[in-house]
């Protein structure tokens, strides 16, 4: 394993990376860096300053990390706030932990949701309310835990 700090910003294996920011190479494969330029992932534009860790066998992306300075980025059906963490599942390209900021929130099913989000790769599972919301009639308070069922979303096709 080999970590380093950029003095210049330099593209390596095909991945942007930005002066100043410290990349990591395990097995001669980048393991992680700061985006010095937008990166286009299977149709997913990850903005400049984005943190990014890849795992080496095969290189795909494992999780991402917004910039503190960011507009909303529109990913996997949200609206992610700067500064969100988003964990990809391990087979195919979709969503199975998103990590919001206690001040942002992500909207699903018409609720407002922060902290920790848990998907089953790809389909929301629960997560937690930013603030208070009237759900099946009445008022559930601000860091209550809701479950897909709770927010009537149709259930999952998958078994």
């Amino acid at each position: 394993m080999a970590s380093c700090s950029l003095a210049a910003p330099v593209e390596v294996q095909h991945v942007p990376c930005a002066a100043g920011s410290e990349i990591e190479i395990v097995n001669a494969r980048l393991i992680s860096c700061t985006l010095s330029a937008v990166l286009n992932f299977n149709g997913l534009e990850i903005p400049a300053g984005s943190v990014l860790h890849l795992v080496d066998s095969p290189q795909r992306i494992e999780r991402f990390a917004l910039p503190a300075i960011a507009p909303p980025l529109p990913a996997f059906g949200m609206e992610l706030p700067a500064q969100s963490e988003v964990w990809l599942c391990r087979d195919r390209w979709a969503v199975d932990q998103v990590i919001v900021p206690s001040n942002a929130y992500v909207e699903i099913g018409g609720v407002k949701l922060t902290g920790t989000l848990n998907f089953d790769c790809g389909v929301f599972s629960f997560g937690t309310l930013f603030a208070d919301t009237r759900i099946r009639g009445e008022t559930w308070t601000n860091g209550r835990t809701v479950f897909r069922d709770d927010l009537h979303l149709p259930p999952s096709d998958r078994p």
